[in-house]
């Protein structure tokens, strides 16, 4: 069940930060009259990082309800894949101080 609230959370994510992309390519493009790569973090953001973690919890949430046997292997590379980011980051501030 909580994988299922993970693959809904990063889904809506991913489609709330593509949408703030395509509109701040938008706005740029009528300022300048040409696209100056806004959006360009937002879009890769969604699309490297939270469309492949919707898609993974999801996975983990249908292999635990159909009870398949990599479910809880999936589950637990899902939970790595979300949180090895944030980690790595972490750290890399921590020893910068």
């Amino acid at each position: 069940m909580i994988d299922a609230a993970f693959a809904v959370l990063f889904a809506t994510a991913f489609a709330w930060l593509f949408h703030v992309s395509v509109e701040a390519a938008a706005r740029e493009n009528t300022r300048y009259g040409h696209n100056v790569d806004s959006g360009a973090l937002e879009f890769a953001f969604a699309s490297l990082y939270l469309g492949p973690m919707a898609v993974l919890f999801a996975s983990a949430s249908v292999a635990i309800w159909r009870g398949w046997r990599f479910g809880r292997a999936l589950h637990w590379v899902a939970v790595l894949g979300a949180v090895a980011p944030i980690a790595y980051a972490a750290m890399g501030m921590i020893t910068h101080w």
